[in-house]
């Protein structure tokens, strides 16, 4: 399964001028049908960064595709990968909207609304703000099926749609909370799904593969993370990272951005650089990052998961 990670990338938008004021030069990249960064010709959309070289508190990610439709709009704190802040909006390729969401400090937050493809409304949820130890973070509202019939009335009602990387669920939602048994299959993972909730909460949950072999577990989504606290694994970055003495000298103080994949047996992948600074301190954040040992593994729904990762690495010069 391939975890979707937006990045930024190659091609340069022309600065444009009007009545002799010059407006912020934007950047431009190809993506491939999982929103990961391909090139022209090979793309299925690309993307618009407003404003990528100029300095601001917040730059606009227009993402549009092959045909030049519209396909989302939402603005990002960071320029180099999605930070997202304020409203979301995507469409179809016809140009009605297909969702409108709220992000905030990169979760979502209050109500979000989901339609057919002729602009009827097909889903409205809520999120919450302490959602505890409820199994997914949002309420249903309302619910209405490919007849357009409603089916989740004031949160209440059966539902029947897709949830975690195109998990295809139905079950029971009371006051707008999963309910009771939840039947469903996951075609990218090639698993079948029971699942039972109280309130909410996941009880139990049971996988079976396609050899018959079942997987228990109690949360939908672990994520990976180092075996002695994200701590160690920073801590470990910052001790083993080599910064050339021109550097030190010229008390220099830039940031690296590096994307990588943490592989479903723990291991370290495909590590690239999203926002460097120069050939040699970039080749070294990556040696460091895929130096490092010890993650245990992410899941989802008890399966192992390839999880991507963006991270930050200041290098900061000094005598």
């Amino acid at each position: 399964m391939k975890t979707i990670l937006y990045t930024i990338a190659l091609l340069v938008i022309t600065t444009i001028t009007f009545s002799q004021v010059s407006k912020p030069v934007s950047k431009m990249i190809f993506l491939d049908s999982s929103d990961e960064e391909t090139s022209e010709g090979n793309h299925k959309y690309y993307r618009i960064i407003r404003g990528y070289f100029s300095e601001s508190e917040a730059y606009e990610f227009n993402d549009y595709y092959k045909s030049g439709n519209i396909k989302t709009k939402v603005l990002s704190k960071n320029r180099d990968y999605m930070d997202m802040d304020g409203a979301f909006i995507t469409y179809y390729e016809n140009g009605k909207k297909k969702s409108i969401s709220n992000y905030k400090d990169k979760k979502k937050i209050g109500k979000e609304f989901n339609y057919f493809d002729d602009g009827a409304l097909r889903l409205e949820i809520e999120y919450l703000e302490n959602e505890g130890d409820l199994a997914v973070n949002y309420k249903v509202i309302e619910f209405w099926n490919k007849k357009r019939q409603q089916k989740v009335v004031d949160g209440n009602g059966e539902y029947q749609g897709f949830d975690l990387e195109g998990t295809f669920l139905i079950g029971i939602i009371k006051n707008g909370l999963r309910e009771g048994k939840w039947t469903g299959s996951s075609l990218k993972q090639g698993i079948k799904i029971i699942e039972f909730y109280t309130k909410g909460k996941l009880i139990s949950g049971t996988s079976t593969d396609s050899n018959n072999i079942e997987r228990n577990y109690t949360t939908l989504l672990e994520k990976p993370k180092p075996d002695k606290g994200l701590n160690h694994f920073y801590s470990f970055v910052s001790k083993n990272f080599t910064v050339p003495r021109e550097f030190q000298i010229n008390r220099i103080s830039e940031k690296i951005i590096v994307k990588f994949i943490i592989e479903r047996d723990g291991t370290i992948t495909d590590s690239k650089i999203i926002r460097g600074i120069n050939d040699e301190l970039d080749k070294e954040a990556i040696r460091v990052i895929t130096d490092y040992e010890g993650w245990t593994v992410g899941k989802m729904r008890g399966l192992p998961l390839r999880v991507s990762y963006t991270i930050p690495i200041t290098i900061a010069g000094s005598n």
